[in-house]
C-alpha cells in the first residue's frame, strides 16, 4: 500500500505536489466565469481528452494515462504512464481515488484494475482484479477514455460494485469472487435488469427494471420484442443497497420511462454533495435522490444538470430553458440557455455555453457565460483544425479541453 508511482511507471512528471512539499488542496467550485486563468498543454500526440474531478482538480484521461492538475493554477501533480497500449479509467464519486483499467505487465495479455489516490499520485492498490475477462467494450465520441463501473470501488471493504447479466454484485478483491449479489432482481417475475449504478458512501443505487415476458407470445411474434414496447406495463424502480453486504435498504418506485429500454437506460450520476439525479434519455423528466435520506423528487420537464448549496438547490435544463429550484419545487431563477442536444456547463451564479470551434482559425468567442442578468463572452486565439471538446466544472475552475494539430490542451476558466 502506498508505494509512489515513480516505481511503477514509464514517465512521472518532474511537478508531483508530494515532491515539493505543497499539500493537495480541496478548492470549492466557482460560482461564475469570467476568464480564462490558465492553461496546460497536452503532448503533441493526443487524440482525445477527457475530463473528470477529482480532489482539489481535475483529471485528463488521453487514452495512455492519466494526468491530475490543481484546479486553481493548472499545475500538474502527477502524472502516471503505465505504457499500456489502452487506459481507460474513472474516478470515485467523492474524488479521492482514480481508477484505471490497463495492462498487467505481470500477464501479457490481461488486464488490471489499478486504484491510484488523486491527491498525491501514490499506488493503493496494483491489481485489484484480473478485468480480462470483463474488458470494456471499445469506446467512442466523448466517453472514450471513461469506463463509469470503475468508479464503485470501496476501499475500506475492498469491494468492486458491479453488475453482472441481472444483478448488482459485490466484487472481493482478494479473489475477484461475488461477495454478495442482488437476488431480488433475479426473482423478477419476467425479466429483470440492474442498469446504471451510483456509490455514495457505503450506499449502492441501482437503475433496476422489470418487464414481462411471455414465451408463447414471442412464439407467436418473434418479430415483437417486450423491451421496445411503450404500451408494456413494467417496473421501473430505483434500489439502495448496503454496499458491504448487499442488504436492501429502500427502494423507490420511479414512472416516467416509456418503455423498459429507457428505464433501464436511466443514468444515475453523483453531484458533489451526494445527491444522484436520475435522468431520463428524453430528458422529459428526471429525479433527485437523497441516498443518506432516501428523500427523493420529481423534477418535471427538464433534467437535472447541477446540484448546489449542500444539495438544497438543483440547476435545471431542458431545451434551452434553465432554471433554479430548491427540492420543494420552488424556482428562485430561470433564463434561455439554447446549448444544442448537450447542456450546459453549470455552476451555482449561471450557465456556461461552449461553442464548437472544429474547423476554426484566429481570434474566437469560444464559451459565453450566462446568469439571470448578463452575458459575458469569453475569446481565445485558435489554431487551424480546433475542436472543443466536452468540459467539466471541477474544483478551482471550469475546464475545458480542446484539441488541435499541435495536440491540444486543457483551458481552465474562473
Amino acid at each position: 500500500m502506498g508505494t509512489p508511482l515513480l516505481t511503477l511507471t514509464l514517465l512521472l512528471s518532474g511537478c508531483s505536489f508530494e515532491s515539493s512539499g505543497a499539500p493537495a488542496r480541496d478548492l470549492d467550485r466557482p460560482d461564475s466565469v469570467s476568464e480564462v486563468a490558465w492553461e496546460w498543454e497536452a503532448g503533441s500526440d493526443t487524440e482525445w481528452l477527457n475530463v473528470l474531478p477529482v480532489f482539489g482538480g481535475i483529471a485528463v484521461l488521453d487514452g495512455a494515462g492519466v494526468t491530475v492538475l490543481d484546479g486553481g493554477t493548472g499545475e500538474v501533480r502527477w502524472e502516471y504512464r503505465p505504457g499500456s497500449d489502452r487506459v481507460v479509467g474513472a474516478v470515485t464519486s467523492d474524488g479521492a481515488y482514480v481508477v484505471l483499467e490497463e495492462d498487467d505487465p505481470d500477464r501479457r495479455g490481461s488486464d488490471r484494475m489499478h486504484v491510484v489516490d488523486a491527491a498525491t499520485g501514490e499506488s493503493v492498490r496494483e491489481s485489484a482484479f484480473d478485468l480480462t475477462s470483463r474488458r470494456a467494450p471499445g469506446s467512442s465520441g466523448a466517453q472514450r477514455w471513461i469506463r463509469h463501473s470503475l468508479s464503485n470501488v470501496s476501499l475500506e471493504h475492498e469491494l468492486w460494485l458491479n453488475r453482472e447479466d441481472s444483478e448488482a454484485v459485490g466484487l472481493r478483491w482478494s479473489d475477484g469472487e461475488a461477495a454478495w449479489s442482488s437476488s431480488e432482481v433475479r426473482d423478477c417475475d419476467g425479466i429483470g435488469a440492474v442498469g446504471s449504478l451510483a456509490l455514495v458512501d457505503e450506499v449502492l443505487l441501482g437503475a433496476v427494471t422489470c418487464y414481462p415476458w411471455d414465451e408463447q407470445a414471442a412464439e407467436d411474434d418473434p418479430d415483437h420484442d417486450p423491451l421496445y414496447d411503450t404500451s408494456l406495463e413494467f417496473d421501473s424502480q430505483v434500489v439502495a443497497w448496503n454496499a458491504v453486504d448487499g442488504a436492501e435498504l429502500w427502494r423507490l418506485d420511479l414512472p416516467g420511462a416509456e418503455s423498459p429500454l429507457e428505464s433501464r437506460n436511466r443514468r444515475l450520476t453523483v453531484h458533489p454533495s451526494g445527491v444522484v439525479s436520475v435522468d431520463l434519455t428524453s430528458r422529459s423528466s428526471g429525479y433527485w435522490i437523497d441516498p443518506a435520506t432516501a428523500e427523493y423528487g420529481l423534477v418535471e420537464e427538464a433534467g437535472v444538470v447541477g446540484v448546489f448549496d449542500e444539495g438544497r438547490s438543483l440547476g435545471l435544463w431542458r431545451n434551452g430553458r434553465y432554471r433554479i429550484e430548491d427540492r420543494s419545487g420552488e424556482v428562485s431563477s430561470r433564463w434561455s440557455e439554447p446549448s444544442g442536444h448537450e447542456p450546459p456547463l453549470v455552476v451555482s451564479g449561471g450557465t456556461l455555453r461552449v461553442e464548437d470551434l472544429e474547423g476554426a482559425s484566429g481570434e474566437m468567442v469560444f464559451a459565453r457565460f450566462h446568469n439571470e442578468d448578463t452575458e459575458t463572452e469569453l475569446s481565445r486565439e485558435f489554431g487551424e483544425g480546433t475542436e472543443i471538446l466536452p468540459g467539466a466544472v471541477v474544483p478551482g475552475a471550469v475546464v475545458v479541453p480542446y484539441l488541435d494539430v499541435e495536440g491540444g490542451g486543457v483551458l481552465g476558466l474562473r
